[in-house]
């Protein structure tokens, strides 16, 4: 699988989540002055944390088409928040996020057996670029 199909999976998989579920999700922890550009970073976020993979601020840009300025300034407002955790840097200098398992297991009511085939795929990938 190359990255732009991953992306677009990413991409149609984030379209199956409503935006008024994690508009109340936020609203319930306590977010104020939620803007739209939050609701599509937190849908990927949810969906990078369900299938295991690292969110970074170039991986948000390259899936919802930010600039780095936008995400980093989004996903540090995030951070203030308690919403996603910084790990830690990556390669070159790059953020590594996780989101935060309070928020995700109280606050968030989203059906995760919609990605369930999103993760095979990448399973699936993965165990074939092992044999290789």
């Amino acid at each position: 699988m190359e990255m732009n199909e991953f992306i677009e999976l990413i991409k149609e998989s984030s379209n199956l989540i409503y935006n008024h579920e994690i508009f109340y999700s936020l609203k319930s922890y306590g977010v104020r002055r939620i803007r739209k550009e939050q609701i599509n970073v937190l849908k990927v976020c949810l969906i990078l944390d369900y299938i295991g993979l690292p969110i970074t601020i170039s991986f948000i840009d390259s899936v919802l088409g930010f600039k780095h300025d936008t995400s980093n300034m989004i996903l540090a407002r995030m951070g203030s928040k308690n919403i996603v955790l910084l790990v830690g840097y990556g390669y070159r200098g790059c953020l590594i996020y996780k989101l935060n398992s309070t928020f995700r297991d109280k606050y968030i009511r989203i059906d995760y057996s919609l990605f369930d085939d999103l993760k095979k795929k990448l399973e699936v990938e993965l165990d074939g670029n092992d044999n290789d």
